[in-house]
Order: structure tokens, then C-alpha cells, then sequence
């Protein structure tokens, strides 16, 4: 069967742009190969989207300065953080320089980023359910050592969509 699907592909613009009324900005973020991260902001709600991303190559993200961390302009103060975690922290020195992160370093930058919801993505994809949700409960244990709301962090799944309620519309439920 022939896929109807048609791909296209543009060159993102320096700066911000706007598709309809989101705003979107794209940077260049630490990965080996040529790689964007992007922030979409609309009616007070912002998404950051790090797919792959290594941003402890320069140095431990709990001392750099935040200006040296790869990433982070985008992130900051954002309301959902989707940020890659491919690696346990046993297994990243064998992949250090390979683009992405470990658990350490990804929740170390959602915190400095001051991240309100973080979605980890980017699992292996030798790793099955049982040890994502093994996982999943490490995170969460770290995530609160770290002063951060368990439930603020999850890991991504396939399918699973995640709404980003506007801060006004917070506000109002509150």
C-alpha cells in the first residue's frame, strides 16, 4: 500500500516567527549533529520541545552558569518541558558525546530551567514498559529530592497527549 502522506520541510528562521498565534523560536542545542530545540508560547501557556539533547557536555548543570547551558533560554520557566532521557545514569558514561541525556543531567536541567511539568522522552528503545515504570518511580523519588511535585514529572508514551492549560486559565481555577 502506497502512503498518501506527503513531506515537505523548510528551514526554521532565525528569531521568533508565529504560525497562526503561536509564537515558536528555534535554537541550536548541544546533540552531534545539527540540532533545534524549539519554544511554542500561546495565550500564556509555553511547550519546550529538546528531543535530543546533551546539555552537560560543557560542564555539571549544577554549577555552569545558566547562559552556558545548552538549552536553557528556551526552557526557562516553561510550563511543559518535553526534554530527552535516553540513558540511566549507569549507562551515559558509555554514551557520553552520543547527544543525549541521562536521568541525572535531564532532571537537573528541568529544575534549573525552572520547568513547571516534565515529560522524559526519548526512552531506549530496547527499554520495555516495566523498566520505563521501574524507572519512572526513581525519577519521581529524585524529582522531590530535588524540591519539584512528583507528579510534575512523567515519562512520555506513545499516543499520550498532555494539554498546557494557559496561566490565565490556571489562575482562573484556582
Amino acid at each position: 500500500m502506497r502512503s498518501r502522506a506527503r513531506c515537505t520541510s523548510a528551514t526554521a528562521p532565525e528569531g521568533e516567527w508565529r504560525i497562526g498565534s503561536a509564537c515558536v523560536r528555534a535554537e541550536a542545542v548541544s546533540h552531534r549533529g545539527p540540532t533545534l530545540g524549539f519554544r511554542f508560547t500561546e495565550l500564556g501557556a509555553s511547550f519546550c520541545y529538546l528531543p535530543d539533547h546533551e546539555p552537560a557536555l560543557v560542564a555539571p548543570l549544577e554549577t555552569v552558569e545558566p547562559t552556558w547551558i545548552s538549552g536553557h533560554s528556551l526552557a526557562m520557566g516553561v510550563d511543559l518541558l518535553l526534554h530527552d532521557c535516553q540513558y540511566t545514569d549507569l549507562e551515559y558514561p558509555r554514551h557520553y558525546g552520543w547527544g543525549h541525556s541521562c536521568v541525572s543531567d535531564a532532571l537537573m536541567f528541568a529544575h534549573r530551567a525552572g520547568a513547571r511539568r516534565t515529560l522524559l522522552a526519548h526512552h531506549d528503545p530496547r527499554r520495555c514498559d516495566e523498566a520505563l515504570d521501574r524507572l519512572h518511580e526513581v525519577v519521581r523519588a529524585r524529582w522531590s529530592r530535588l524540591g519539584g511535585d512528583p507528579h510534575a514529572i512523567e515519562m512520555a508514551t506513545e499516543l499520550a497527549e498532555s494539554e498546557v492549560p494557559s496561566r490565565a486559565s490556571a489562575r482562573l481555577s484556582a
